[in-house]
C-alpha cells in the first residue's frame, strides 16, 4: 500500500537573501533610444544636449566603452548603447531585442513614431525585459511638445507644466522589501535645496490597472499624482515610468541620480514590487488567495484621491469577473479611510477566480482596480507551513498507485522551495 501527499511551503523573502538565483537582478545591456542630440554620449549639457548622465545623473557623458556603474553596494556595470528611433521604427521589435533594458530618453513625439510603439509593445509583451520611460520637462507644450501615450501597451496621460523651475514636494513613496529597489532612499517631502525634479514633472493619470504608483508628488500646476510608476505584463515583461525633471536641470543632482541607479538596479523577471498602491485610485487587496471549496473569501477594496488620502462614501461595485463563481457581484460604500468591502462564498467547486472592483468618478468616469485571484483548492491538506495548495486528492491516489512516490517540495534559504526530496513510503502485508 503507497500513502502519499503533496505539500507546497513557502518561505519569506529576508533581506539578506541572495536572489540572483531566481532574477535578473538588474539591467546589464540597455537601449538607449532618443531622437535628438547625439544621444547618451552628448555633451551640451541641461536643457540642450540629450544625455541624462550629463543632465541629471554625474555631469558628464558617458564613460570610454559605454560602461556606467551604479554606487556601491550594487556597483552593476551597465553596458548603455544608443538605438536611434528610425532604427526601432524601420526594425521593429527586432532593433532592440537582443537588450535586456530599452531607455526612452525625451523621445516627445513618440505619437508619430507607430513602429516604435508598436517595437515596445511585442518587447514587453513577449517578456524580452524592462522598458523605462523618461517622460520629464521637455516633453510639454512650452518645449518640445506633450508626448502622446495613447497606442501604448498600458496608455495614460499627464500633467506638463515643462521646464519652470517650480519645486514641489514628495506626497508618497511606496514600501518596498528587498530585492525591489525603485524607492529606495527615497523620502517625503521637499528635496534639499534647489531642485526642480518635482515641480517641473509630467505628473500623470490613467484608467489602466495595471499601473503602480512609486513616487507620487506635486508639480508646479498645483497636479499632485504619480511622477514615478511601473506596470508588468503576464510574461514578466516591465515597464517604469518617469515623469520627473531630468532633461533642463539646475545641473545633476543626487536626488536624479538616485532615482536613476534606482531603475538600472531594479530586478525583473520577477520585479519583486509589490503594486500596494493602483494608479486608477482603487486598489483591491489581498492580491491573491487561497481556500478550501465552499468557504467564503472576503476583498478589500480602498479607494483614493490623487493626493493618496481615503476618500469616504464611494459606492464601489465588485464583480467576479471569471472562475468557478464568475457573474457574482455586490456592492459597498467606503468608510471614512476609503476601504469598502465584499464577501461572498464559493459554490462554483475548484478553480481560480478573478475578483475585480470599480467605482465612478463624479465625472462618470469608469475606475477599475487590480484583478484579485482566489484559488479554490478541490482537496484538504492539513497545514505543515509556509502556504498549503489543497489538490485533488483521487488524482493524487491514482498518481501514487503508479509512481509509489511521496513529493515534499521544502523551504530552501527563505525563499520558495527550489529543491524536491522524493521519498517513498511502503508498507507490506504479508
Amino acid at each position: 500500500m503507497t500513502i502519499l501527499a503533496i505539500v507546497l511551503i513557502f518561505g519569506t523573502l529576508t533581506p539578506n537573501t541572495n536572489h540572483n538565483a531566481f532574477a535578473l537582478t538588474h539591467s546589464i545591456h540597455v537601449a538607449y533610444i532618443t531622437d535628438f542630440g547625439a544621444g547618451i554620449s552628448d555633451g551640451a549639457g541641461p536643457g540642450a544636449g540629450s544625455s541624462i548622465l550629463r543632465n541629471a545623473v554625474n555631469g558628464i557623458p558617458i564613460l570610454s566603452g559605454g560602461i556606467y556603474t551604479t554606487p556601491a553596494p550594487s556597483s552593476n556595470a551597465v553596458t548603455i548603447t544608443d538605438v536611434s528611433v528610425s532604427t526601432v521604427d524601420a526594425g521593429g521589435v527586432g532593433a532592440i531585442a537582443g537588450f535586456d533594458t530599452v531607455m526612452l530618453y525625451m523621445v516627445c513625439d513618440i505619437g508619430s513614431h507607430p513602429g516604435l510603439m508598436t517595437a515596445l509593445n511585442s518587447y514587453l509583451t513577449s517578456g524580452l525585459g524592462k522598458v523605462v520611460i523618461f517622460d520629464g520637462d521637455r516633453c510639454s507644450p512650452i518645449a518640445a511638445g506633450s508626448a502622446v501615450y495613447s497606442t501604448f501597451l498600458f496608455p495614460f496621460t499627464s500633467s506638463n507644466p515643462g521646464p519652470g523651475g517650480f519645486a514641489g514636494p514628495i506626497t508618497f513613496v511606496e514600501t518596498e522589501s528587498v530585492p525591489a529597489t525603485l524607492t529606495r532612499g527615497v523620502s517625503l517631502g521637499p528635496l534639499p535645496g534647489l531642485n526642480d525634479a518635482i515641480g517641473d514633472s509630467n505628473t500623470f493619470t490613467t484608467f489602466d490597472p495595471n499601473w503602480c504608483d512609486a513616487i507620487s508628488g506635486t508639480n508646479g500646476l498645483a497636479v499632485s499624482g504619480i511622477q514615478v510608476g511601473y506596470a508588468r505584463t503576464s510574461t514578466n515583461g516591465l515597464v517604469i515610468y518617469n515623469g520627473q525633471d531630468t532633461w533642463f536641470t539646475f545641473g545633476p543632482n543626487a536626488y536624479d541620480k538616485k532615482v536613476f541607479d534606482n531603475i538600472l538596479d531594479q530586478p525583473f523577471t520577477p520585479d519583486s514590487l509589490p503594486c500596494g498602491r493602483v494608479a486608477t485610485g482603487i486598489t483591491l487587496t489581498p492580491h491573491s488567495a487561497t481556500n478550501a471549496i465552499g468557504a467564503s473569501h472576503t476583498v478589500m477594496a480602498t479607494v483614493t484621491d490623487n493626493t493618496g488620502a481615503g476618500l469616504a462614501g464611494i459606492t464601489v461595485t465588485f464583480t467576479v469577473t471569471s472562475g468557478p463563481n464568475a457573474g457574482k457581484t455586490g456592492t459597498g460604500v467606503t468608510d471614512a479611510s476609503g476601504v469598502a468591502t465584499f464577501t461572498y462564498s464559493d459554490t462554483g467547486g475548484g478553480g481560480t477566480d478573478n475578483i475585480q472592483a470599480s467605482f465612478n468618478d463624479a465625472t462618470g468616469a469608469l475606475h477599475k482596480s487590480n484583478i484579485a485571484t482566489k484559488l479554490w483548492g478541490t482537496g484538504s491538506i492539513a497545514p505543515v507551513g509556509g502556504i498549503i495548495i489543497p489538490v485533488d486528492m483521487t488524482a493524487l491516489f491514482v498518481a501514487g498507485m503508479m509512481t509509489n512516490a511521496f513529493w515534499v517540495l521544502p523551504t530552501v534559504g527563505g525563499i520558495a522551495g527550489a529543491a524536491i526530496a522524493l521519498f517513498k513510503v511502503k508498507r507490506k502485508h504479508e
